[in-house]
C-alpha cells in the first residue's frame, strides 16, 4: 500500500498568522490554486487513489474534494470521494483560537503559518489547549477504524490511500503509525536522509500547505 499524508491548502488564518486549530478557517484564492496544482500533479503522474480520508474541517475537506475531481474512476468502477472524520481535526488551541502569533525566529511554522512547514506542535501552557494524549487517542482511533482494516486486507495491498488533514495531527498520526512496526523494518527511500544520522523512526516530519509525504507499507508475511 502507498500512503500519502497531505496537508490542506492555504487559509486566511495562515496568511494572518493566527492560531486556527478547530476554527473552520476559509481557504484563500492562492489556496484554491494550490489544490488545483496538487490535483493535476497526482493525475498527470498516474497517481490514482482508491481511498481518500480527510478531516471534516472545510480546509481539509475542500482540499480532498479538489483532488477527487481530477481522479479517474477506481479499480471497481466507482468514483472516489473523501471519507470525512473528526478524528483528523487539528489540535484544539482553546481560547488561543483566532489569536495572532509570532513564530520564533529561525523556527519552522505551524498550522497557522503561510507556506511554512507544519507539524511541530507549539509549546502552549494554556490549560484549555488540547493535550498530546488527546490527539494520540484520535489518531489511534482513526488507525483502528479506517487504516488498519485496509492494511490487513489482502485485496488492498496495492492500493493508494490519501489522508488529508493538518500539520500537527498529521505528525501525531505519523508517530502512532510508526509505533505499529518494528523499527528495524522502517527504511527511508534512496536519496532521503535525516541530515543528522538519526534513524527513520526518529524523523520529525513537517508539511507546507498542500505538501505531502509518501509512505510504502509492505506485507511482511
Amino acid at each position: 500500500m502507498k500512503l500519502f499524508l497531505i496537508r490542506h491548502a492555504e487559509t486566511v488564518h495562515n496568511v494572518e498568522k493566527t492560531w486556527a486549530g478547530t476554527t473552520d478557517s476559509p481557504l484563500t484564492n492562492h489556496g484554491m490554486l494550490q489544490i488545483d496544482s496538487l490535483a493535476r500533479h497526482f493525475a498527470s503522474n498516474s497517481i490514482h487513489f482508491d481511498s481518500i480520508f480527510a478531516s471534516d474541517l472545510s480546509r481539509a475537506r475542500i482540499t480532498a474534494e479538489g483532488i477527487c475531481r481530477q481522479q479517474r474512476p477506481r479499480r471497481d468502477g466507482g468514483l472516489v470521494s473523501p471519507i470525512l472524520t473528526s478524528d483528523l481535526r487539528e489540535k484544539d488551541f482553546g481560547s488561543l483560537e483566532g489569536v495572532r502569533f509570532t513564530p520564533p525566529v529561525g523556527k519552522p511554522g505551524n498550522d497557522s503559518s503561510r507556506g511554512g512547514r507544519s507539524g511541530s506542535a507549539p509549546v502552549l501552557t494554556h490549560a484549555e489547549s488540547e493535550s498530546t494524549a488527546s490527539m494520540r487517542r484520535r489518531a489511534i482511533s482513526f488507525l483502528n477504524v479506517h487504516l488498519l482494516p485496509l492494511i490487513f486486507d489482502d485485496t488492498t495491498q496495492r492500493a493508494n490511500v490519501a489522508i488529508v488533514a493538518h500539520g500537527i495531527i498529521l505528525r501525531v498520526l505519523w508517530y502512532c503509525l510508526l509505533e505499529l512496526f518494528d523499527p528495524t523494518n522502517i527504511t527511508m527511500a534512496p536519496g532521503i536522509t535525516t541530515g543528522d544520522g538519526r534513524p527513520p523512526v526518529l524523523v520529525s516530519p513537517s508539511w507546507s500547505n498542500t505538501g505531502n509525504s509518501r509512505d510504502m507499507i509492505k506485507d511482511g508475511r
